[in-house]
């Protein structure tokens, strides 16, 4: 009885600890700021990410998003991939991404300036459209930025990431 009451509760422990490790991670390749995921909202085919940056490197910044930037990071251009293996970028126009006073979508060419004051926290939103019905989550959301680690001695490149990015639908 004992053995099986043990079992039970090992089996417990561990359906309660798989929701903690499929969460939403945040990377942010600039000291100082900080990147949070803040929710995902379904409407139709589609889906907005909705994340903020807070900047705490005692600088004002003023970060370029680009559709695409050769940099040394593991970045390379505004792009994503869901759960059911379908890619979305800029050129695709089933991606825009905006920061702070910056939109841009189109083209992998495009890019704006956003302004990001020390000690401020800034929205950032992106948006997918023609999600598969089928999609429960973005594998990886990517964006590349200038002006942004200022540790890097180049141009400042840098870059955020979210995985395991969930998609809530109302059916």
């Amino acid at each position: 009885m004992r053995n099986t009451m043990f079992f039970i509760l090992v089996l417990i422990s561990m359906l309660i600890s798989v929701p903690i490790n499929s969460q939403t991670r945040a990377l942010c390749s600039a000291p100082g700021v900080t990147l949070k995921y803040k929710r995902t909202i379904s409407e139709g085919n589609t889906v907005t990410v909705h994340f903020t940056l807070s900047n705490f490197t005692n600088k004002d910044l003023n970060p370029i998003i680009n559709g695409e930037e050769g940099t040394r990071f593991e970045v390379k251009k505004i792009e994503a991939y869901d759960d059911e293996g379908n890619y979305y970028d800029l050129d695709s126009k089933n991606m825009s991404v905006s920061i702070g006073n910056a939109n841009i979508e189109g083209s992998r060419y495009a890019s704006r300036k956003f302004t990001f004051p020390n000690e401020v926290t800034v929205k950032g939103v992106i948006t997918f459209r023609n999600v598969s019905e089928y999609a429960t989550s973005f594998s990886r959301i990517s964006i590349p930025l200038r002006g942004f680690d200022v540790t890097d001695q180049s141009y400042q490149r840098g870059y955020i990431i979210l995985k395991d990015v969930p998609i809530s639908r109302d059916f």
